[in-house]
């Protein structure tokens, strides 16, 4: 956690968690175990003090959306594809959670997010930036696994 700050570009730091989860969602079903992305998502939402379950649903969420999108898209271009999936994944993230707090902020379970024109900049930074995150991590994995260089297609 005390790489994260260092990392931060005009405020924003990468999630680490969501760049990983896109990564792993790209390999091939038969390479990957479905249940170990729950890990470190898990850990993160006790940690990040929102209601419990919000961060997870979402992630697992785009996790589920990339490894099925990574099945029709990477047939095509794969670098173009893994540009696109990895942009879709970050911009999924940040729909779905925004509407998974929209719906918990209804029953007063959290805080109603706020929709600001001046953080649209700051959503843009932070969706590419977790973007670019995650496909380091892609590269970073298959780098460091070559035996994992079969992605999903």
């Amino acid at each position: 956690m005390t790489l994260l700050p260092r990392l931060a570009i005009l405020g924003v730091a990468p999630n680490l968690v969501l760049a990983a989860t896109i990564a792993w969602a790209i390999f091939r079903k038969d390479q990957k175990s479905d249940w170990w992305v729950l890990v470190p998502v898990l850990w993160l939402d006790i940690l990040a003090g929102r209601p419990f379950g919000l961060l997870t649903l979402s992630v697992w969420l785009v996790f589920n959306l990339i490894s099925w999108l990574a099945g029709f898209l990477l047939r095509k271009s794969e670098i173009i594809s893994l540009v696109a999936l990895s942009f879709l994944g970050c911009l999924s993230f940040f729909v779905i959670f925004y509407g998974l707090t929209q719906l918990a902020s209804s029953f007063g379970l959290a805080a109603a997010p706020a929709i600001r024109s001046d953080l649209w900049p700051v959503t843009l930074i932070g969706t590419t930036y977790d973007a670019l995150a995650g496909l380091a991590t892609l590269w970073l994995i298959k780098k460091s696994y070559p035996w994992l260089l079969k992605i999903n297609g």
